[in-house]
């Protein structure tokens, strides 16, 4: 049987992300989760770059591996869920999914750094095809005001 280990690098990742969450986010996690993430804190995330952190190096992102993103979330999370899923669905919803399927002029265009961590890109999701958004007509930190409806209609029906 093998054995797996974080390398040195993923770990001191990890432990950086940690030191940020413990004195930005931590003291006001209780702030974030009735009232939302201001862009200050959006514009810090984009300044540190770990709304590019997996990002290929060719397009100014650090280029990090799914080890070291996983480390990177997993703290996030232990600080705030809801900020952990905003990185996360702003890095692979909106950002992997160019990286993958896009043309290289689209990756120019929405990947190349500093766009692709704007804090409007998140925050406010103001570029095309690169945020994960919800639409509701009262906005709630938390899912739970999401309703949905199915119509019945003979398109799009498996045979």
């Amino acid at each position: 049987m093998s054995s797996f280990r974080l390398t040195k690098e993923q770990l001191e990742f990890g432990a950086l992300t940690r030191e940020f969450c413990n004195k930005r986010v931590y003291p006001v996690t209780r702030q974030l989760d009735d009232n939302g993430f201001p862009d200050e804190l959006i514009s810090e995330l984009a300044d540190l770059g770990y709304l590019g952190a997996p990002i290929p190096e060719e397009y100014g992102g650090m280029g990090i591996d799914s080890f070291a993103l996983v480390c990177m979330i997993e703290e996030f999370a232990r600080a705030n869920a809801g900020l952990a899923t905003l990185v996360a669905a702003h890095l692979s919803l909106g950002s992997k999914t160019v990286e993958l399927f896009g043309s290289e002029e689209q990756k120019q265009k929405y990947l190349t750094l500093p766009r692709a961590r704007s804090p409007h890109s998140v925050s406010r999701s103001r570029m095309p095809g690169l945020m994960f958004s919800r639409y509701e007509p009262k906005p709630k930190p938390t899912g739970m005001s999401i309703s949905s409806t199915a119509k019945s209609s003979s398109l799009h029906r498996p045979t």
